[in-house]
């Protein structure tokens, strides 16, 4: 059984991300874009939010004690003097020379990471622009490298679009499925560009609502990932020479093509399902139970309320 009204409270009440985190996120990136504006050594031209938040695709930690997590592109001024790993070091050594940072500072491959401990984190991630290109930079390998968010973020526009807009409230069920019942590893955006392949054009009629959406979309993926026994390159589709399997084997790229058909059928049966308290049995053990927890005085405010296919971000 579809039971529409269950999804859309849901996922208003359990999976997305409430408006207090995201206000909070929106000001520890702005206090972060203070301390860069201040540097001298670092030239800040702006910035760009990338990866979940700008996909509209981010979700609330299914812990209490889990983090959320925001990607901010930095865009900096090109330094002639610098080897590409110079900019990750000496944004780590801005952060880690404040006294309310010191702590909160970790240095990653492609970012510097801001903790805020039991609640977020930011990773800032310096890029620059070079004959119209935009590269990012890999400290380990010290080197650059090619990316696109922008485009990326558009593309991802469309495809919800194409899918009546229930493209990401799927995406973010697929997340939550994965922190909720912790048997599958995937990178978000590894998991949207994935997902994103499989909508095609003038496909609108296979997406009328979100738990159709969610199964026919799961079945895409299925069959998808059942072709593909050995572990697919996946490429940014707008810009092919980055990839985004980099955190992937084949191990663990197996496992998620096991779980996601195990998962696939799981869905068709409560979908299919046509007594009502047996479907709802059936989608809680995929959800948990938090699933069946629809306040029916809420539907008409639940029914009507409007999903931005837009992040939010100031």
């Amino acid at each position: 059984m579809k039971l529409i009204g269950y999804f859309e409270n849901f996922i208003e009440s359990e999976v997305e991300l409430n408006k207090t985190r995201k206000e909070t996120l929106d000001s520890h990136i702005e206090a972060l874009e203070k301390v860069i504006k201040e540097s001298e050594k670092i030239k800040y031209q702006g910035k760009e939010i990338q990866g979940s938040w700008s996909h509209g695709t981010i979700i609330k930690p299914v812990a209490d004690n889990d983090e959320y997590d925001a990607d901010v592109m930095i865009t900096v001024d090109i330094n002639s003097e610098y080897e590409p790993k110079d900019y990750l070091l000496e944004l780590s050594r801005l952060f880690k020379g404040k006294e309310l940072y010191k702590d909160k500072t970790t240095l990653k491959t492609r970012c510097v990471r801001i903790t805020y401990s039991g609640d977020c984190h930011v990773d800032l991630v310096p890029r620059i622009k070079e004959n119209n290109k935009w590269y990012i930079f890999n400290r380990q390998d010290d080197v650059k490298e090619i990316t696109n968010p922008k485009e990326l973020t558009e593309w991802i526009d469309e495809k919800n679009r194409i899918a009546n807009f229930n493209l990401k409230k799927v995406i973010m069920l697929i997340k939550y499925l994965r922190d909720y019942k912790n048997t599958f590893s995937v990178k978000s955006v590894l998991l949207n560009t994935m997902i994103g392949n499989l909508i095609e054009e003038n496909s609108e009629e296979q997406y009328p609502d979100i738990p159709t959406a969610l199964k026919n979309i799961m079945s895409r993926l299925d069959d998808y990932l059942q072709a593909n026994a050995d572990m697919p390159i996946i490429h940014n589709p707008k810009c092919y020479e980055e990839t985004f399997d980099r955190n992937w084997n084949q191990d663990i790229y197996s496992n998620f093509r096991n779980v996601i058909h195990n998962y696939t059928q799981k869905i068709e049966e409560a979908y299919n399902e046509e007594d009502k308290d047996k479907s709802i049995k059936l989608w809680q053990d995929i959800f948990g139970d938090e699933f069946g927890k629809y306040d029916t005085k809420k539907k008409e405010e639940v029914k009507n309320n409007v999903y931005n296919s837009k992040p939010y971000f100031k």
